[in-house]
């Protein structure tokens, strides 16, 4: 399944990548690599994290990821990558519309 990214979460990613540099570019560069290969690998198998129910209506899913949160949905024939934010966000804040 093809796997696209929001605007939102492309945005999330160069944040990833700025908030690492600041300790270790060469890690930043690394790690933003691993969790977009993380992203894409959600092709495969979209449906092995379950629907979140607080987002139930949305059919949004969360994919853990070190310290990170892929949240994605299934739509059709592609999974969206909507955000992907520190495990320690208030979903609510990025989430809710």
């Amino acid at each position: 399944m093809l796997v696209q990214f929001t605007p939102a979460s492309q945005r999330d990613l160069v944040d990833v990548a700025r908030f690492i540099a600041s300790d270790s570019p060469q890690r930043a560069a690394t790690f933003v690599a691993e969790l977009i290969s993380a992203c894409e690998a959600l092709g495969f198998h979209p449906e092995r994290y379950a629907i979140m129910p607080r987002y139930a209506e949305k059919a949004y899913r969360r994919r853990p990821f070190g310290h990170y949160s892929i949240i994605y949905a299934i739509d059709q024939e592609e999974v969206r990558v909507v955000r992907v934010v520190s495990s320690w966000v208030d979903l609510d804040t990025v989430l809710d519309d």
